[in-house]
């Protein structure tokens, strides 16, 4: 078998492994109006940051569904890619440009190994929330007898029912975007709760945004089974995400370095085994 394995010289910023944003890492949790001056929404539609470049048919996707969200119509968009293709930062240029008005909430989940954590990627989304607005099923004030989500001498309302009807009060003031990364290594109590909202009522200023790193779905992987359920759900899409053209990454390299990119021609060697 002959193979070629190639090295393009990128230094000093190579960030093709990310896709196609050049920004530090974005913390998990809420974020209320920190848009990027260049990403302010509009009438026509979300307008991306400059330094966004080879994901024109990604981002208009992702711009579809902040309309709609704006326009109170319930969406869902499930980005799926290799490891390192740019699926975090695809996310971060959308929460980005959803506009001042809108109410982000950025979460994600990790791969612990000797903790369980429930609702790790949900719980994440609201940690920068105040502890007085956060919903009681993710560390928030528990309701009391007789208030709203209360329910005196009765049984605990279930996660994905308050978690919804949380997210369904806030949609009521304000456009939210829920965006949970990593869904590979989230738990099943984050998968029900999250499908009980996807299956939510359609007429809402709600969106839910979600990656998931294509390569570590084994066929007997939990996740497998159910993206193949929420495909059923309306309002769900995907969106694969695959790597950058050379140009684009020349591009990228530029928009970092504020000038043309110094790339030199790729160097390969023959590999036989």
């Amino acid at each position: 078998t002959l193979a070629l394995s190639c090295t393009t010289a990128l230094t000093p910023h190579d960030t093709s492994r990310e896709g196609a944003m050049i920004a530090p890492p974005l913390a998990p949790g809420p974020r209320r109006c920190p848009i990027h001056p260049a990403a302010r929404s509009c009438d026509a539609g979300p307008v991306w940051s400059a330094t966004v470049v080879g994901r024109a048919e990604e981002l208009g996707r992702v711009s579809v569904l902040l309309r709609g969200v704006r326009d109170g119509r319930f969406g869902v968009l499930v980005i799926e890619g290799d490891a390192g293709i740019g699926k975090t930062t695809l996310v971060r240029a959308a929460c980005d440009a959803a506009g001042e008005e809108a109410l982000v909430l950025w979460g994600a989940c990790l791969p612990l190994i000797s903790a369980a954590v429930p609702l790790i990627g949900l719980r994440s989304a609201v940690r920068g929330l105040p502890v007085g607005e956060r919903p009681a099923v993710l560390g928030g004030p528990v309701p009391r007898s007789g208030a709203e989500g209360g329910r005196s001498g009765g049984p605990a309302v279930p996660v994905p029912v308050a978690l919804d009807d949380w997210l369904s009060a806030q949609a009521v003031q304000r456009p939210v975007v829920l965006a949970v990364d990593d869904l590979h290594w989230a738990d099943e109590e984050t998968l029900d709760a999250l499908m009980y909202v996807l299956a939510g009522p359609a007429e809402r200023r709600l969106g839910v945004i979600l990656t998931v790193r294509s390569t570590d779905v084994a066929p007997h992987h939990p996740l497998r089974r159910w993206l193949a359920d929420i495909r059923r759900l309306p309002g769900v899409e995907e969106l694969a995400v695959g790597p950058l053209t050379r140009g684009e990454v020349a591009a990228e390299v530029a928009a970092g370095l504020g000038g043309p990119a110094p790339l030199r021609p790729a160097r390969c060697r023959r590999r036989r085994w």
